[in-house]
C-alpha cells in the first residue's frame, strides 16, 4: 500500500511530465522511421525525375511537331493510268479487201477447200507492208498461234478489241504499249490458216467480247471505197 502511494505522488509531481516527454519522444521516432522507409525521388542534375513518369518527346523534338530535318511525306496517287479510247477508226494498210467478213454466209476457204464462216476481213498486201494502228488504244497481247499466226490484241476502250493477224514474227509494239491511230505496230507475214490465198492481212473486231464486221466500225461500208 505504502508503495502505491509512492507512484501516486510521483506522478502527480514532476514524474508526470517526464512520463509524457517520454511517449511524445517514442511516437516521434516511430513516425521518422516510418518516413525513413519510404521509396526515396531520383534526382538527376538538380531536376526531379519521378519513377513512374511516361517517356518523354525524342530530344529537340516537342510533342506534336515535326523535326526540322523530317521528310514531309509524298501523297501516292491511287488513280490508274487511263484508259486511251478510239473516237475513230482506219483500215490498217491500204489494199484491196479480198474476203469480207460472215458470221453467217458460207464462204469458200482455198486452204481448206470448203465452205466456212469468215471472223474478220482480208486486206490484200505483200509481206512486209506496215500495218498500223486502226485507233487509239493499249496493247493487250501478242502471241503466235498456229492457225492465225503472230497476231496483235489492241484494247481501243469501249469493250472494242481489234486482232490484228498474220503479221510478220517481229512486232514493233509490246505488251502495255499505248499507241495512236496510225501508229505502226507491225508488218504483214503469214497466216497459216488462210495460206492458200494471196498475201494478206487478216482483222478481227471484238465488241464486248462478240465478234462484229470490222467496216462497221471503221465506217467505210462493204467496199473499201
Amino acid at each position: 500500500m505504502a508503495k502505491e502511494n509512492k507512484i501516486m505522488k510521483f506522478l502527480n509531481g514532476k514524474g508526470f511530465y517526464a512520463a509524457v516527454g517520454a511517449c511524445v519522444l517514442a511516437i516521434g521516432i516511430t513516425a521518422w522511421v516510418a518516413f525513413d522507409s519510404l521509396p526515396k525521388p531520383v534526382t538527376k542534375n538538380n531536376a526531379v525525375s519521378s519513377q513512374t513518369s511516361s517517356l518523354a518527346p525524342a530530344a529537340g523534338v516537342q510533342s506534336g511537331v515535326k523535326a526540322a530535318n523530317e521528310a514531309p511525306k509524298q501523297e501516292v496517287s491511287s488513280q490508274a493510268p487511263k484508259q486511251p479510247v478510239a473516237t475513230y477508226f482506219v483500215l490498217p494498210l491500204t489494199g484491196e479487201i479480198i474476203k469480207p467478213y460472215s458470221d453467217s454466209e458460207l464462204q469458200y476457204s482455198k486452204t481448206y477447200d470448203d465452205f466456212r464462216i469468215h471472223k474478220g476481213i482480208d486486206i490484200a498486201a505483200d509481206k512486209g507492208t506496215v500495218v498500223k494502228s486502226c485507233g487509239d488504244g493499249t496493247v493487250r497481247e501478242i502471241k503466235n498461234d498456229a492457225l492465225l499466226g503472230t497476231l496483235v490484241i489492241i484494247d481501243h476502250g469501249n469493250g472494242v478489241a481489234a486482232h490484228y493477224c498474220g503479221l510478220a514474227a517481229k512486232t514493233t509494239v509490246k505488251v502495255g504499249d499505248t499507241v495512236k491511230s496510225g501508229d505502226t505496230i507491225g508488218a504483214v507475214g503469214e497466216m497459216p490458216e488462210e495460206s492458200g490465198d494471196v498475201s494478206h492481212l487478216h482483222l478481227e473486231f471484238y465488241e464486248n467480247g462478240v465478234l462484229t464486221s470490222p467496216l462497221s466500225l471503221i465506217k467505210l461500208g462493204e467496199k473499201n471505197e
